[in-house]
């Protein structure tokens, strides 16, 4: 369940980990320093962030679990930054394609990125060059313009694939 996402990113969100129980997080901290302590004062906040989408939370029900570092592509009070894809024509090493910058669908997402760097890595190099170029794949397929971030373009583009895939005798969009 993820709650209407702001400026800071998709805020706090609820996942199931593998055993079926339930997750919160994350939330954002700037630090200049690794730091993986979890900082008990921040359970307001926490509280407060959960109870937008889920009202009836309990006092006392939540608890700390860890905490991580999370690099970003840009820094507090800058404007969010999506994926940065550099292929050998930034970095000049051949057959290397670096993913910055992938932040909640890095592991939802990694076979559709695995895809896209292995049967287009021309388009993605070009498409996607800087980090203020980083709006969609719009050279990859229309159905990308708008969309919110890469997250949902990534899935978008996946989805499309399988249909196509399925459906090879669906005309070209």
């Amino acid at each position: 369940i993820y709650p209407m996402p702001d400026r800071a990113g998709l805020g706090v969100h609820l996942t199931l980990d593998l055993g079926g129980q339930a997750r919160f997080g994350p939330d954002v901290e700037w630090c200049d320093a690794l730091r993986y302590e979890v900082d008990p004062a921040r359970a307001t906040a926490f509280y407060a962030s959960i109870r937008a989408f889920w009202p009836g939370l309990p006092d006392g029900a939540l608890q700390p679990a860890y905490a991580g570092i999370r690099p970003k592509v840009a820094g507090p009070g800058e404007p969010p930054a999506d994926f940065i894809v550099q292929g050998a024509a930034q970095h000049g090493v051949r057959g290397l394609v670096n993913l910055f910058g992938i932040e909640s669908p890095g592991l939802t997402a990694s076979l559709a990125l695995a895809h896209l760097t292995r049967e287009y890595p021309n388009k993605l190099t070009h498409s996607l060059a800087g980090p203020h170029d980083v709006q969609g794949p719009r050279a990859l397929h229309p159905i990308f313009y708008g969309s919110y971030d890469w997250h949902s373009c990534v899935h978008g583009y996946w989805l499309v694939l399988r249909v196509l895939e399925r459906y090879p005798a669906l005309p070209e969009a």
